[in-house]
């Protein structure tokens, strides 16, 4: 520890230097102690008057005891019968608390004095100051990271709160066996004891024929089952490899692959079987349920299903379509509703939506009518279309029917997923429609060509290979059937009513 070197001195030997020394070490205390500060207001400073010299009577103020030592920031401030004393009228003597006067003051005057002193009472660390990368600074600084260090490795809510454990009880934590983690007087198994365990348990008996695979550390074993054993007393969880057992799904000739999977609760009556042929991409499942074995479901591939739907249904060589086919529209969409944002006015706008599905459109839905909207449409001030979804719908296209306002054109205005619209003056284009192709069906037409009608040919000739004759102009008949024999050719106009037109040559 340092010290500076004072000698003791009689009061004729002070000099200057000496006082000046000391004031400079007293300074560099202070800054290493962080002491703490009181703010003091109308301190009634003391008049000396014991100077031999009478001139010096009431020209020097003093502070009573321990209310010097002042700051000099914030500046003291000296007020004379309650009036601030301007600083050119005295000497400000800080750390002695005093001031002295250029000039005499009138008798029994009042001066008090506004100031930040040096209280040297404790100052209380701040725990809450966590200690910087190079931790050098104030005694106080010092204490307070010293604090903060104590409260994180407590973990208590306060560097004097008593921890939770000490680190004698801890060091006695460590090697114990018995009587920790919340298992009583119990043993803690090591990691040696619990993985000589786990190799006992790898090689116990799965069922009466078999043993399970364990896991050893980078893979999960695969278990070969003996030629021949019955699945269903393949019961415990893991991944086997056998050999034309019994209960295997008949497709299957030899070798399989299986997985067993058992309820966590009940494994002994619910689990799961899956199982795949070694020689085909094809899989199998079943399930335990309430220790009766279900069937064997194939699991299908996507390249099964794709092929069985091939197999129904081929649409790319023309192939024979079985059990009919029957194509619907899809519902035309409800009147949209509408909300006016931003400034609102008195111009009227018309709107109405089509759903579209992917070979079609619906017809246009029943028109809304906007009278409130502002004659300028834009990214402020728009109408927001909304309507309800429609089953079956890819999208949807939004018409502005009417516009009163800016812009004027009419037309689509936007093709959307979505059940909403901004009209923000969106441009229009295009032709609403007027009937229902939703459920169109195209005949020999090219790619991405979408039906117009609800049937559309693209071909020269239309073949009804059977002739027909009906009975009489009011034979049975539902309105737009046409048939044909070798005479006529025959149009059933109303329910049970007919008309013919001769076939002649030519």
């Amino acid at each position: 520890m340092s010290k500076l070197p004072f000698r003791r001195i009689l009061s004729r030997e002070i000099f200057a230097a000496d006082v000046s020394g000391l004031g400079d070490a007293v300074r560099k205390t202070e800054a290493v102690l962080d002491l703490g500060t009181a703010v003091v207001t109308g301190h009634a400073l003391l008049v000396v008057e014991d100077q031999p010299d009478i001139t010096w009577h009431r020209r020097v103020y003093e502070a009573a005891d321990d209310f010097r030592n002042w700051l000099e920031t914030p500046a003291p401030v000296v007020r004379r019968g309650g009036t601030i004393v301007p600083v050119g009228e005295y000497i400000l003597l800080g750390a002695q608390g005093a001031i002295v006067f250029h000039a005499q003051q009138p008798p029994a005057t009042a001066i008090t004095a506004d100031f930040t002193r040096v209280t040297g009472a404790t100052v209380a660390p701040d725990q809450t100051l966590a200690p910087p990368a190079s931790p050098a600074g104030t005694i106080r600084q010092l204490v307070s990271w010293l604090a903060n260090r104590v409260m994180t490795i407590t973990g208590a809510a306060n560097w004097w709160d008593a921890p939770a454990t000490t680190l004698a009880a801890a060091n006695a934590h460590v090697p114990a066996t018995t009587g920790i983690h919340g298992v009583g007087t119990s043993t803690v198994e090591s990691a040696l004891g619990a993985q000589a365990k786990v190799d006992t348990h790898a090689g116990a008996a799965v069922g009466a024929a078999h043993t399970v695979g364990r896991w050893p550390g980078d893979r999960i074993t695969t278990v070969i089952l003996p030629d021949g054993i019955n699945l269903n007393t393949v019961r415990r969880t893991g991944f086997y490899d056998c050999h034309a057992p019994v209960n295997r799904p008949p497709e299957i000739a030899s070798w399989l692959y299986l997985r067993v999977h058992e309820h966590s609760f009940s494994p002994d009556l619910w689990l799961t079987q899956t199982v795949w042929d070694f020689n085909a991409d094809r899989a199998w499942s079943r399930r335990l349920a309430g220790n009766i074995w279900q069937p064997w479901v194939e699991v299908e591939s996507v390249a099964g299903a794709q092929a069985k739907v091939d197999t129904r249904l081929r649409n790319d060589g023309g192939d024979t379509l079985r059990g009919g086919l029957n194509v619907t529209s899809i519902a035309s969409p409800a009147a949209p509703t509408f909300t006016v944002i931003g400034a609102t006015g008195t111009t009227t706008y018309r709107y109405r939506v089509s759903a579209q599905t992917r070979v079609g459109e619906t017809a246009a839905s029943p028109e809304t009518t906007i009278t409130n909207g502002n004659a300028t449409l834009s990214a402020t001030n728009l109408n927001r279309i909304s309507w309800a979804a429609i089953p079956g719908a890819v999208d949807y296209r939004v018409w502005r029917t009417f516009s009163g306002g800016t812009p004027a054109t009419t037309g689509a205005i936007a093709t959307v997923a979505a059940l909403t619209v901004d009209d923000t003056g969106l441009a229009a284009a295009g032709v609403m429609p007027t009937t229902d192709t939703s459920g169109a069906v195209g005949v020999n037409l090219p790619i991405a060509t979408l039906p117009t009608h609800a049937v559309d040919i693209n071909d020269n000739t239309l073949r009804l290979r059977t002739a027909r004759t009906p009975a009489s102009a009011t034979a049975a008949g539902a309105i737009g059937e046409i048939c044909w024999d070798a005479t006529h050719v025959y149009v059933c106009v109303a329910a049970n009513t007919w008309r013919r037109a001769a076939i002649t040559t030519w």
